[in-house]
């Protein structure tokens, strides 16, 4: 059975042990089994390898996995899933998980908790590091050498992925300093001039919201900022759940090339068009982009691809379009806390991976009933979270998609309301849409 609530971690003078508090790790594991939603606010910094003991480590893997998959969490499905893993009857069987419910009385206190587990690992890797320093020191007859060795060692284990570097104000003002000494702006530029003339360009670590009912041109827009980024050899990575890879890649021939999309899904190119769609695939062929088009991804999933890109260089556009095909709860009380979740993990992206993450969003049927349908900031769908992690929210509007009837083009002006921007101006821009094209241009070019 799991222990005692959790204590500080100390232990008598004369008893040496490993530093760590198994109370701790009991309490974060017992909290993600009774609290599903409880994961998100600890998986950015607490990894399974900070649990020295294995049985609450392996509990916390399970969730984690479930977790990553959509799949409910609950008593059931981690046994399931530990079984699956071969691990349920090493940890004790089904009782020790339905134990781990009565090691705290609720969850809120996780964070508490999974920062003591943190706290502990990080002194144990020190603990490492100051033996592995003792073996250089005896090994190494170069004090230079010995010392640089020591150093990564050092490095090692105080600096680990995804942390956050504390620092003092000096550093920080020395690094902005020299970035407002740059030449390059600070964001990356959309290709909407107005856009950009009211955002700065998209900036790294933000996170932007592009809220519109269907056919207003939320994907679009997404999909028309693209090549604004890959053609000047910056990596853009896109997540969609709702559109296959190589309906994203039609898209963006037409695009770049001002084909009617139509015509390439229904192969009946011909002419001076059929050239053009070979010099756009020729173009899209050479440039930095990654496309994802599972229909299942879940955050957790975008988060590890996002890494595993970054080994080979930077990420300087994430695309997820949308966030309403993750949720995977049926009730609307569910699907509200799921959505704050998604949310504060696209968030919590932006930041880890140092990058602009661009999340669709459907608006609620509201907008519909309202006098001009215009829509605000209260008809983003599911959570009001949404608007409190986003950095930037665009809202979109096209008077000839809210009126149009069927068969009419929806193509002309498309009012982009930046309904929030923290720390920048608010305010509507117009674009010119083609609906041929699915390509957002500058007004003046559109309407030529």
């Amino acid at each position: 059975m799991p222990s005692s609530p959790p204590h500080n971690g100390t232990r008598p003078a004369d008893e040496v042990i490993v530093p760590h508090s198994l109370e701790a790790e009991e309490a974060v594991a017992g909290s993600v089994v009774m609290d599903p939603g409880a994961v998100a606010l600890i998986m950015d910094f607490l990894s399974p390898a900070d649990f020295l003991d294995e049985r609450p480590r392996w509990v916390y893997e399970a969730v984690l996995a479930l977790y990553a998959k959509g799949d409910a969490i609950d008593y059931l499905t981690i046994c399931n899933e530990l079984r699956r893993r071969n691990r349920l009857d090493e940890i004790g069987g089904a009782s020790y998980v339905g134990g781990l419910i009565n090691v705290v009385p609720t969850s809120v206190h996780v964070e508490h908790y999974a920062h003591m587990v943190e706290r502990f690992s990080a002194r144990r890797r020190l603990i490492g590091a100051a033996s592995e320093i003792g073996r250089l020191a005896y090994d190494l007859d170069d004090p230079d050498e010995a010392g640089e060795q020591a150093q990564k060692a050092l490095t090692a284990a105080t600096e680990r992925a995804g942390s956050h570097e504390i620092r003092s104000v000096s550093d920080v003002l020395t690094d902005e300093t020299a970035r407002m000494n740059e030449e390059t702006p600070a964001g990356v530029p959309t290709g909407l001039t107005d856009l950009d003339k009211l955002l700065g360009g998209l900036k790294r670590g933000k996170l932007y919201v592009v809220g519109g009912r269907p056919g207003h041109g939320k994907t679009s827009l997404m999909l028309s900022i693209i090549p604004a980024f890959c053609r000047t050899g910056k990596r853009v990575a896109v997540f969609s759940l709702e559109m296959r890879d190589v309906e994203i890649v039609q898209r963006l021939i037409a695009i770049t090339q001002g084909i009617n999309v139509k015509l390439i899904e229904d192969k009946t190119l011909k002419g001076r068009d059929l050239d053009k769609y070979y010099d756009g695939a020729a173009e899209i062929d050479g440039w930095p982009l990654f496309i994802d088009a599972a229909e299942d991804i879940r955050p957790l999933d975008i988060r590890a691809k996002c890494r595993r890109l970054q080994r080979f260089g930077p990420l300087d556009l994430v695309i997820v379009d949308y966030l309403g095909l993750m949720l995977t709860r049926t009730t609307q009380a569910d699907q509200v806390a799921e959505m704050g979740t998604i949310s504060r993990l696209m968030k919590q992206l932006a930041k880890a991976i140092d990058a602009p993450v661009m999340v669709g969003s459907q608006l609620t049927r509201a907008v519909e009933g309202r006098e001009g349908r215009r829509p605000n900031l209260h008809d983003l769908r599911q959570s009001g979270q949404i608007e409190a992690d986003a950095d930037c929210v665009l809202l979109m509007y096209n008077e000839r998609a809210a009126d149009r009837k069927k068969g009419e083009s929806q193509s002309g002006e498309i009012e982009i309301d930046v309904a929030k921007q923290r720390n920048g101006p608010i305010g509507v821009v117009a674009a010119y849409f083609n609906a041929e094209f699915t390509r957002f241009d500058n007004l003046a070019r559109g309407g030529q």
